[in-house]
């Protein structure tokens, strides 16, 4: 095998062992394939590997060092390089979840911009699904949510890389869970359960989801189990998301059966979590959870 293909090969290996939650592998694919790309002078291939190298950071909301291996892509890569419409998708994503929405849309729609120019579909649906998930999603905008994410779907199982529909999936369940639309979010569940990688972010998000269904439905030995998974899934990837979202599962579990101390143990797990990462939205989800557990053990002064 040529030193190309090989770097060919690592950067795919990386991108598939990230999407089944082997974060570590994945670095050290990444890392691989850029040591040999600088080795041969390839500035393409060192610039793959490190999108990679930096998407696998941003799943532990390392986003230091993510924005460092973007930077050197942005100073590496041509004006239409498809690697530098990746690299401005990681710097959003870093953006948004450090509590810069209006940087992260700025960034988001660069790369919308240019992956149309260059014909890049792959990342033209990362944006857009990026715009759904990070911009509109957290300002309630839940319409333009969906509407971005069904066109990011299309592009994917019909131009792009259908292996990629997860992440529109499970936005789209997210948010017809957060609007009440229960029918309409078990279905679109359904089909993320087909497109998610065990022991994957999005396997984790799919447990979770399916928990909260079953604990509004009255299910709460189906909840306790699901949220179990989550848990599971999260202590093993060391994904910050899944982290996060299992112990406020678990803090909502717990709170539902009036056990407050062990939901208040979780919500401030949670809360610890997300302050380490500088992610306010999600830090705002788990300061509410935590207060509810604190109003309900009657210690109004931490609720309020």
């Amino acid at each position: 095998m040529d030193a190309s293909a090989e770097i060919s090969r690592l950067i795919e290996e990386s991108r598939a062992l990230e999407r089944r939650g082997e974060i570590a592998a994945a670095i050290q694919c990444a890392t691989q394939a850029g040591n040999l790309a600088r080795s041969q002078a390839d500035t393409e291939g060192e610039c793959r590997a490190l999108n990679a190298l930096a998407y696998a950071h941003i799943r532990l909301a390392h986003y230091p060092q993510a924005r460092q291996f973007c930077q050197q892509i942005l100073e590496l890569a041509g004006p239409e390089s498809p690697a530098r419409v990746d690299a401005l998708l990681n710097l959003g994503i870093c953006a948004g979840e450090t509590d810069d929405l209006v940087a992260l849309e700025n960034f988001a729609r660069q790369a919308v911009d240019l992956s149309r120019q260059i014909g890049y579909d792959r990342a033209l649906a990362r944006g857009l699904h990026a715009l759904s998930c990070m911009v509109y999603m957290p300002r309630g905008q839940f319409d333009l949510a969906l509407s971005m994410d069904e066109e990011a779907l299309k592009i994917l199982q019909t131009r792009a890389q259908p292996d990629q529909a997860w992440g529109p999936l499970l936005t789209m369940s997210f948010v017809h869970w957060l609007t009440g639309q229960t029918a309409q979010a078990r279905e679109l569940l359904a089909k993320l359960r087909q497109a998610v990688a065990p022991g994957s972010l999005g396997d984790g998000y799919w447990h979770y989801l399916q928990a909260n269904l079953s604990l509004e439905a009255g299910d709460v030995e189906s909840a306790r189990t699901l949220f179990a998974c989550t848990l599971s899934i999260a202590e093993a990837n060391g994904i910050s998301e899944n982290l996060f979202i299992a112990r406020m599962g678990l803090s909502r579990l717990h709170r539902s059966l009036n056990d407050l101390p062990t939901a208040l143990a979780w919500s401030t797990e949670a809360l610890a979590i997300v302050r380490r990462s500088g992610y306010l939205h999600l830090q705002a989800q788990a300061m509410i959870e935590h207060s509810r557990a604190s109003w309900g053990l009657g210690d109004m002064a931490a609720a309020e």
